[in-house]
């Protein structure tokens, strides 16, 4: 009986601190990356604003980011499970023979700091793929 409630328990508690890092990332600053030879951009996400990078290098010029758009990509983050995030596998592969950008997915939260394996700029793996499009909407944003 006690190995039983102590695997209860203990299950419980992993539960809890898996959802802690999927709703606790309203606070988390978001990074996509897609590069290749003569392409460069960066999409940041902090709180309540974001940027936009075509450049390596330039200074980040923070814009304000409306509540539609923050409430659009913190849900999107919400739905994703920030632990396996490493271990997505890209869909496609043409990033292997310059048919298509390297990009990269970075979330950085008060604890930790999950990235993702590179993956094709445009196809990103099922799982974070709206957030990814979240993201790239910004780019169009004044």
């Amino acid at each position: 009986m006690k190995v039983h409630f102590g695997f209860f328990l203990l299950l419980t508690v992993l539960q809890q601190c898996t959802t802690a890092k999927t709703s606790s990332n309203l606070d988390a600053n978001i990074t996509y990356t897609a590069y290749s030879r003569g392409f460069f951009k960066e999409v940041h996400v902090r709180q309540n604003q974001f940027a936009v990078v075509e450049k390596r290098g330039a200074d980040l010029q923070w814009k304000s980011l409306s509540a539609e758009d923050k409430k659009s990509v913190f849900e999107a983050l919400k739905g994703i499970n920030l632990n396996k995030i490493s271990t997505l596998e890209a869909p496609t592969n043409k990033r292997f023979h310059d048919g298509a950008a390297i990009a990269q997915l970075k979330v950085e939260t008060k604890t930790d700091t999950f990235e993702s394996a590179a993956f094709d700029h445009g196809n990103p793996p099922q799982e974070i793929a709206t957030l990814v499009e979240q993201l790239l909407k910004l780019e169009s944003k004044p």
